[in-house]
């Protein structure tokens, strides 16, 4: 069964949350579905630009109607934006790119409440990320695995386990 973004989450955005549309185009790039062309347009998204934002509210409609008629889940969503997704020059390692996705999300969204991503190194090849945002954990671990396989060396293992903190807050800890 597929989950989306439950309703009460989006609706808790004001209207002043928006993306960045750099990542609409990283999952356009990703997910050549029949009917996202089509979805596009019906959730305001015409004539797409890199740098130009457009409502989150939108962007989460958009994902929970894409994942509702295809057979795409909210976590190969994620893996197909994250492999689309545009990196800086500097990110050479799994982990730089994880620590950098705090404030990828920080730079990709801006107004009323985003929600917030950080990433903390608990020890060496382990990261703790903890979220608050009103993305389903599903696409944002779909997101960590999609980097991973950009920047990890072949042949290495991935573990990627979703918990809740004592605030029921989403973790994602992240080990390789």
């Amino acid at each position: 069964m597929k989950v989306g973004v439950p309703l009460s989450k989006v609706a808790l955005l004001n209207t002043a949350s928006e993306i960045m549309g750099g990542y609409v185009l990283a999952l356009m790039q990703g997910a050549p579905e029949r009917d996202l062309p089509d979805l596009l347009a019906m959730h305001g998204f015409r004539a797409l630009n890199a740098y130009t934002w457009y409502p989150l509210r939108a962007w989460l409609e958009l994902l929970n109607a894409l994942s509702a008629r295809s057979t795409l889940s909210m976590e190969t969503l994620g893996r197909r934006a994250a492999a689309h997704m545009a990196l800086p020059h500097w990110i050479d390692s799994l982990s730089a790119g994880l620590l950098w996705f705090e404030e990828f999300y920080q730079r990709s969204h801006r107004g009323g409440n985003c929600g917030e991503v950080s990433a903390r190194v608990v020890h060496g090849r382990y990261i703790r990320f903890t979220i608050r945002t009103p993305y389903p954990p599903a696409f944002l671990k779909g997101m960590l695995h999609g980097l991973a396989a950009r920047l990890l060396p072949a042949n290495t293992k991935l573990d990627v386990r979703e918990g809740r903190g004592a605030d029921r807050t989403l973790t994602l800890d992240v080990r390789w």
